[in-house]
């Protein structure tokens, strides 16, 4: 099975620690986030907040790119 951190940065990624940081891969730069789908399959509201809320700011660093 392979999975997009490996497809794109040949590596797995740990989203906790790398997320929100760009990665270099080959000439072009990646963000590592959340996918969309961990808002809906995060249990907790307090913590399905604090996902989302991570994820709309890694979209906002992308669009300031």
């Amino acid at each position: 099975m392979c999975s997009s951190d490996l497809s794109v940065l040949g590596r797995k990624v740990q989203i906790a620690s790398e997320r929100g940081n760009w990665i270099a891969s080959g000439e072009q730069r990646v963000l590592v986030t959340y996918h969309p789908s961990a808002v809906l399959r995060t249990p907790d509201a307090a913590a399905q907040q604090e996902v989302y809320s991570s994820l709309v700011a890694d979209l906002a660093l992308v669009h300031g790119a």
